[in-house]
């Protein structure tokens, strides 16, 4: 909504090795028209543009976006990326890596990538994290640490960010598409019913 962002995200993608696996599903979550117009050139045959009439925030954006994933044949996983998050080589196949090595030794519905800042790019700015049921709330985990310090991790949380979380078809198929929250708590919702 209201961001450019996209073009650049979705013009990077279609460089990498993963590109002829990836159909993409650009939500116009109820953009000026101006915008509109520009996102609609978007449309080809590797990408899928549904203009919302208004803004339904970030998950009902998501909402639409997984429904029209789930309604498409051959959908093994579904990323949902923020528009104003930017991937590198490395953020798709890291999270399709976790999904392939743990297969079968314990259920995944769903990982999420480490978040980092642009003004301070080794620093997290959000990477799972966990709900303080006691007293409400979250605990981030990581928050603002060195990412070259962490290592090469997978850990497990309550959930998932939702700017950039890879799900399991099986799993959206299971819990369900994001609920109609508008935004705020979303991912958390959804991730607590995958769990």
């Amino acid at each position: 909504f209201g961001r450019e962002d996209i073009f650049k995200t979705v013009a990077f993608l279609r460089t990498t090795r993963e590109a002829s696996r990836l159909r993409f599903i650009v939500v116009d979550n109820g953009n000026a028209l101006e915008l509109s117009r520009k996102l609609a050139t978007l449309a080809s045959g590797d990408c899928q543009v549904v203009r919302l009439p208004a803004n339904r925030g970030g998950s009902g954006a998501y909402r639409v976006g997984m429904q029209t994933a789930i309604d498409t044949a051959g959908i093994e996983y579904l990323w949902l990326l923020d528009d104003d998050a930017m991937p590198n080589a490395q953020t798709l196949p890291g999270l399709l890596e976790v999904f392939e090595t743990e297969k079968g030794s314990r259920p995944i519905g769903a990982v999420g990538s480490a978040m980092l800042g642009k003004a301070f790019p080794f620093k997290v700015t959000e990477v799972g994290s966990c709900v303080r049921t006691w007293r409400g709330g979250m605990k981030r985990r990581f928050e603002f640490k060195d990412i070259r310090k962490l290592g090469d991790r997978t850990d497990d949380v309550d959930f998932c960010a939702a700017a950039s979380l890879l799900a399991s078809r099986a799993a959206v198929e299971k819990a369900g598409i994001f609920a109609d929250i508008f935004i705020h708590w979303d991912d958390i919702d959804w991730c607590y019913r995958v769990r």
